[in-house]
C-alpha cells in the first residue's frame, strides 16, 4: 500500500511534515534552554 502510494504521485507531504517536527524540535530545544537558564538563575 505504502509502495502503491508514493508509484502513484509525488506527494510532498512528508516533506512538509518533516519541516514541522524539525522546526517543533528547534523550539523545543530553545525553550528547554531558555529554561535551563532561568532556573540557574
Amino acid at each position: 500500500m505504502i509502495n502503491v502510494k508514493l508509484d502513484s504521485k509525488p506527494d510532498q507531504g512528508w516533506i512538509i511534515n518533516i519541516t514541522y517536527v524539525i522546526f517543533g524540535l528547534v523550539l523545543a530545544a530553545i525553550a528547554g534552554t531558555a529554561g535551563i537558564f532561568t532556573l540557574i538563575r
